[in-house]
């Protein structure tokens, strides 16, 4: 997630209400879906800033692929990218407080949204979303330094071959030794070296092993200036540590214990080995001398196909896209979903969360109707499955979501547990290890497998994947979602213990 200083014309856009988002069923702007080979893209752009969007969004993807695995690397779905063409729309969605790109991910609707600045999104926001994003296949479960460490010294791929200005900080060496790069991983970002410019100091060590995302107002890169720091020092003065630890989480190692395993001399909990590390990277930034790789990008194919969103559509689009902040309470949902249901009052996803949110549950019979009215639209089956407590035609409505849409990782799921639940586990075992494939940074995903694992009576392998979703839901702080979590490890447990005997 990348939140930039704003230029004042582009600041003075997000303030104008002549730019205020209108729905299309109010005399608003067409939205249209685009899917691509990697891409499905939302938007209300002309169709000549879509082609180049889809080009940008293509190349991108796969020179960050180069720069994350060093070779092409087919991965599993399709990406969902919204992109408002008004900055303000971008506004309303983010929050006045991001000004460049965020990465989105909620149950079903894993998402990046980013701003168009003038004719075009930035190839730079394009690259740090998608590092989010693909360096999650690799390494599921990441330490939020990590997580913007390895973004942003992937983001450098879409710095284009040109004499980059120079600036006198604290990082100088690292700034002159790659002022003329151009697509590389491994340079310094370009716009740290505006952000550091006036000399500003790295977070100590101990608060970015503990930072949970937030950055300071009055200094708003400086914990992503510092996470990047921090990986670029381990990525070229303790490379074989480095793998090591990147080698535990990508097997599913807690990264606390994966970080005191690979660096035992800086232990969190002893608070003098981090004041060496935080001499260390200070001495780095001042006079370091490393290494970085360029990257190059083949052509791309820039087919897309093409069809029209519903109004309603767009306006349950823009409720996932919407992060939540002070600025936007509930009053925006329920607006959304009322106008929502005025354009489509069968809409099977408005139907189910307008309920909720009157503290109801939603009228299952009328969730049936729309689903059998609309045989090929997944989210009816996925709503009319997350409802009934018909366990058959829960089962039923999660495999016809899946042949719907194979891409959703939550159908494949649901369609997982139903199944197992059922005595099923060997048939539910596919589509588990399918979600998983899909979602495997989505606790909810290893669950399912692990649920699979402890119906086939693979007992160590449903406990260690059951552990891993506790803690990576413990990571988010969901109490609700990690006590069910622990209930059902403690029933695997008793479950394994049992037929131990």
């Amino acid at each position: 997630m990348r939140a930039l200083a704003l230029i004042p014309a582009f600041a003075a856009l997000l303030a104008s209400p002549a730019f205020a988002w209108m729905c299309p069923a109010k005399g608003g702007f067409e939205w249209r879906e685009y899917r691509t080979e990697h891409f499905v893209i939302d938007t209300d752009l002309s169709r000549f800033k879509v082609e180049g969007l889809v080009k940008g969004l293509e190349t991108t993807r796969r020179l960050v692929l180069q720069g994350l695995f060093k070779e092409e690397v087919d991965l599993p779905g399709r990406i969902r990218v919204v992109v408002p063409a008004s900055p303000a729309d971008f506004t309303e969605l983010a929050g006045s407080w991001m000004t460049a790109g965020h990465l989105r991910m909620s149950k079903g609707n894993s998402m990046i949204v980013m701003p168009m600045v003038g004719s075009r999104a930035s190839d730079v926001v394009m690259a740090h979303e998608l590092a989010h994003l693909l360096s999650l296949h690799q390494f599921p479960e990441q330490p939020t330094w990590f997580a913007e460490g390895i973004a942003t010294f992937l983001e450098t791929v879409a710095i284009r071959e040109e004499q980059r200005p120079d600036a006198q900080s604290q990082f100088g060496h690292i700034v002159r030794g790659a002022s003329t790069a151009g697509a590389s991983v491994g340079v310094m970002p370009s716009n740290f070296m505006e952000v550091f410019g006036g000399n500003e100091q790295i977070v100590p060590a101990r608060e970015l092993l503990e930072w949970r995302g937030r950055e300071s107002a009055g200094s708003p890169a400086r914990y992503h200036l510092s996470s990047w720091l921090l990986y670029h020092w381990l990525w070229n003065q303790r490379s074989n540590q480095f793998t090591e630890y990147q080698k535990r989480l990508s097997d599913g190692d807690g990264p606390d214990d994966a970080w005191k395993t690979a660096f035992p001399e800086y232990d969190p909990s002893r608070p003098e080995t981090l004041a060496s590390l935080d001499q260390e990277l200070s001495r780095y930034g001042k006079s370091a001398r490393y290494t970085f790789y360029k990257v190059k990008s083949a052509v791309v194919s820039s087919k897309y196909t093409e069809a029209p969103l519903s109004s309603a559509d767009v306006h349950m689009l823009r409720l996932h896209a919407r992060l939540a902040s002070p600025e936007q309470g509930e009053g925006f949902v329920r607006a959304e979903l009322d106008e929502a249901l005025r354009e489509d009052s069968r809409n099977p996803e408005a139907l189910a969360w307008r309920a909720r949110l009157d503290g109801k549950a939603p009228d299952v019979e009328q969730l049936r109707g729309v689903a059998n009215e609309r045989k090929t639209d997944f989210r009816a089956w996925l709503v009319l499955a997350d409802w009934t407590r018909n366990d058959m035609e829960r089962r039923l409505a999660y495999q016809k979501a899946v042949e719907s849409n194979p891409d959703s990782a939550p159908a494949q799921a649901g369609a997982a547990l139903a199944l197992t639940s059922q005595g099923q586990a060997k048939e539910a075992l596919a589509f588990a290890n399918r979600a998983l494939d899909l979602e495997p940074w989505n606790p909810g995903m290893v669950e399912a497998l692990a649920a699979a694992a402890h119906g086939l009576g693979r007992c160590q392998e449903a406990l260690q994947l059951q552990r891993r979703a506790v803690r990576m839901i413990a990571r988010g702080r969901d109490e609700e979602s990690k006590s069910a979590a622990s209930k059902r490890l403690v029933e695997f447990e008793t479950g394994c213990k049992q037929s131990a005997r």
